[in-house]
C-alpha cells in the first residue's frame, strides 16, 4: 500500500528515509508533474525510477548542500564553486562530469550526470536522513503540479501506481485505479510526500540547466535562475544553442 507523508512530517520523512536506504521509490509533485526518487546505488531501485520517469534520460543526482556535488562529479571551470553558493539551493541544475563513485546508471553513454541542490526542504531533509544523495526521474502529468497536490496528494498515488506503464504507452498519463495502485507494491511508488511551496519567489517554474562538461560552459535552458546571472559567475558562458 502507498503512504502518504505529509512534507513537514519529520518522524514520517525519517521513516521514508529508512525505506528508501531499503529499496523505496518515493514521489512527490515537481514543477507540473512528480519527481520519482530512490537510493541511487539500489539498481533495482534505480531501473523502477527510470521506469516511471519520462524523459529517456538516466535520473539525476539530487545533492542537500552546495559542497555535496563535488562528491560525485567535476568540473574544471573558475567560479562554478561561487555560483552554486550563490543559486544553491533553488532551479539550477548542472551537467557535469561523473566520478567513478556514481554507478554506471546514473551516467549517460559519455560520463557525465545532471546534478541539482532542490529548494525543497522535504527532500533536502530526506537526503540527510538517510545519508544519501538522491536519485530522480521526472514524470510529466499535466493539470497535477505542486499546488494541485499540496492538498491532493492521492493523485501521485494513482498516476504512479500500476497502469503508470500502459498509460505512457498510450499517449498520455492519466490517472489508474487506486484499487489497483493500492494492490502493485513495487511496482509504482511506494511513498508519496505532499508537495510544498518553494523558498524563494519564482518567476518561470523552469530550472536552468548549464552543461560544464566542455571547453566553455553552456547555458542548456534559461529558466529561474536567468543567464546575467550564470555569466557573472561564468564570464564565457555559452548561450547560443539555449532553449527558453
Amino acid at each position: 500500500m502507498t503512504r502518504i507523508v505529509e512534507s513537514d512530517d519529520l518522524a514520517g520523512l525519517i521513516s521514508a528515509a529508512d525505506r528508501l536506504r531499503r529499496g523505496a521509490v518515493i514521489a512527490t509533485p515537481a514543477g507540473g508533474g512528480w519527481a520519482i526518487l530512490c537510493d541511487p546505488f539500489n539498481e533495482k531501485a534505480a531501473h523502477r525510477v527510470g521506469a516511471l520517469g519520462s524523459d529517456g534520460f538516466p535520473p539525476a543526482l539530487l545533492v542537500s548542500s552546495p559542497v555535496e556535488w563535488r562528491r560525485w562529479a567535476y568540473a574544471p571551470h573558475p567560479g562554478v564553486d561561487d555560483l552554486l553558493d550563490e543559486v544553491w539551493p533553488g532551479p539550477l541544475e548542472i551537467v557535469a562530469r561523473a566520478r567513478r563513485t556514481l554507478p554506471a546508471w546514473m551516467t549517460s553513454d559519455d560520463g557525465t550526470v545532471t546534478v541539482a541542490h532542490p529548494d525543497r526542504r522535504s527532500l533536502n531533509l530526506l537526503s540527510i536522513y538517510s545519508g544519501l544523495p538522491l536519485a530522480c526521474a521526472f514524470a510529466e502529468n499535466a493539470g497535477a503540479g505542486e499546488g494541485v497536490a499540496e492538498n491532493a496528494a492521492e493523485t501521485a498515488v494513482e498516476n504512479l501506481g500500476e497502469g503508470f506503464g500502459e498509460n505512457r504507452a498510450a499517449g498520455g498519463f492519466g490517472p489508474a485505479a487506486p484499487d489497483a495502485v493500492m494492490m502493485s507494491p513495487g511496482r509504482g511508488a511506494d511513498i508519496v510526500i505532499k508537495g510544498e511551496r518553494s523558498g524563494r519567489e519564482r518567476t518561470t517554474g523552469i530550472g536552468t540547466v548549464v552543461d560544464l562538461t566542455g571547453r566553455r560552459p553552456v547555458l542548456v535552458r534559461e529558466g529561474d535562475v536567468l543567464a546575467d546571472a550564470v555569466r557573472r559567475r561564468l564570464p564565457d558562458l555559452d548561450d547560443s544553442v539555449t532553449m527558453r
